[in-house]
């Protein structure tokens, strides 16, 4: 779960964008795709399926303690929940989006969260809303048997306001003696709002003495980072991942540290962090992870690669969460085979659970690789698919997103040193189609995520130089 800065590069995702699209177009299987890549705006937009499926309806309520709520303060935790039905039925499994319904596609940073349906025939996330105006939807992907569906647009207004931080005021001078000319530059950061107003000069060698005042000009806005202590020092983390474990609205941290075991960090809500309990899991090489809910009950899981790199037998430890940020180890252990690179999630057989795709090389002689799909029963448990699909060298990277449209989840892999990237079509059953990759991009690189969302930090609104002269 590393972030690489190369994927911020608008010319890096509109080559990316374009050798994929023109492969795809080569190929004969792109027809009036409907976002780009550059713009992160490729996913949910349709799909096209020989299969009938069973029309369903998707609902949305949004609650904060309990009640339905239109309006809430700033800090309240409101909860999301969906309910897909098909005529009388309320469906109990398939994954369901939940989105900021004022733009046109459910994807990258308007994405609030993902949850399966539970056996309660209900999918919720819980989150802590910004101030001001929202509207949200939810979003059913479908499965082999049920289309998708999205629920009407629903309103929240979120109230209160940002309280900046501390301003700092610089002065400036320039000119020489007799010819001098002051200028102050107020700095503020934490607010939308800039700083307005009218400074004064004084001499300070004279009783403060007003020698002039200024009126602070236009905002020039900047980007600030404010360093804040995690309260966890003690764990030395290398990889991890975001997810509410605890399910109380606020943000945590799964981590893998440096000793190979992995530890939760339970957020505060301030920035800070608790480390929950003691680092747990056997010592893992690989240290590759991924969350979802393998067990449809709401809560985030975890299936984390344990094992050597290079020895066979190499397993996947299934941790189920408790709900609190602590896990079992469920008693699922799929074996793998010789040096499993990574590993994602995405329902690939369209039964609405939660699979497991796995990258490893074929055998201990051979640097050709394979995927290998192990697919969720929603209880924890997984079955290996009969047979894995070759690749020409182990990849480092997974991106499951239906590029075709066809409601079938395909495959992006990033390759080794510059072998560039593999394109698999799913075919629906675990098995996939190999299409040549869209040209040698250079090292290898992680993927970018499911449905080529990237991963775009906003900081706090900072503003600064807002100057005065006199």
């Amino acid at each position: 779960m590393r972030a690489d800065s190369r994927f911020a590069s608008p010319s890096f995702l509109a080559v990316l964008s374009s050798r994929i699209s023109g492969q795809l177009q080569k190929m004969g299987i792109l027809v009036g795709l409907c976002g780009v890549l550059a713009a992160s705006v490729l996913g949910t937009c349709g799909t096209a399926s020989a299969q009938t499926k069973t029309a369903t309806a998707t609902t949305l309520a949004v609650t904060s303690g309990g009640n339905a709520v239109t309006t809430v303060a700033s800090g309240s935790v409101v909860t999301l929940t969906a309910q897909v039905n098909a005529g009388a039925t309320a469906l109990t499994a398939g994954q369901v989006k939940f989105c900021d319904a004022s733009v046109t596609y459910c994807t990258d940073i308007h994405v609030l969260g993902t949850a399966q349906l539970t056996s309660a025939g209900t999918a919720t996330v819980k989150f802590r809303p910004g101030i001001g105006s929202h509207n949200y939807k939810a979003v059913f992907a479908g499965t082999n048997t049920y289309a998708g569906s999205s629920s009407a647009s629903t309103a929240l207004e979120a109230t209160g306001t940002i309280p900046p931080l501390a301003t700092a005021t610089t002065i400036n001078q320039t000119g020489s003696w007799g010819a001098y000319t002051l200028s102050a530059t107020v700095t503020e950061t934490g607010n939308i709002v800039p700083p307005t107003g009218a400074v004064s000069f004084l001499d300070t060698n004279n009783g403060n003495a007003v020698l002039g005042t200024g009126n602070l000009g236009s905002a020039t806005r900047g980007v600030a980072w404010t360093n804040v202590n995690t309260s966890a020092p003690s764990v030395a983390g290398v990889t991890y991942a975001v997810a509410d474990l605890n399910r109380d609205g606020i943000p945590d941290l799964f981590v893998k540290d440096y000793f190979g075991t992995y530890d939760v960090l339970l957020g505060n809500g301030d920035g800070t962090f608790t480390v929950k309990g003691s680092p747990f899991g056997p010592s893992s090489e690989t240290g590759s992870f991924i969350i979802g809910d393998f067990n449809n009950d709401g809560i985030p899981d975890v299936a984390a690669i344990d094992g050597n790199y290079y020895a066979p037998n190499t397993t996947i430890t299934i941790f189920l969460g408790n709900g609190d940020g602590t896990f079992t180890a469920s008693g699922s252990s799929p074996a793998l085979g010789y040096n499993p690179t990574s590993i994602a999630t995405a329902d690939i057989n369209g039964d609405g659970n939660a699979d497991l795709i796995i990258v490893e090389q074929g055998s201990s002689t051979s640097s050709d690789g394979q995927v290998v799909i192990f697919f969720g029963n929603g209880d924890g448990t997984f079955t290996q698919a009969s047979s894995a699909t070759s690749i020409a060298s182990t990849g480092s990277s997974i991106i499951p997103a239906d590029l075709n449209r066809d409601g079938k989840i395909d495959l992006v892999l990033t390759g080794v040193g510059s072998t560039g990237i593999t394109i698999l079509l799913g075919n629906g059953d675990g098995t996939f189609t190999t299409i040549a990759g869209p040209g040698q991009l250079g090292e290898s690189m992680p993927a970018l995520a499911d449905d080529f969302r990237t991963f775009l930090i906003f900081p706090a609104g900072a503003h600064a130089e807002h100057a005065a002269q006199a």
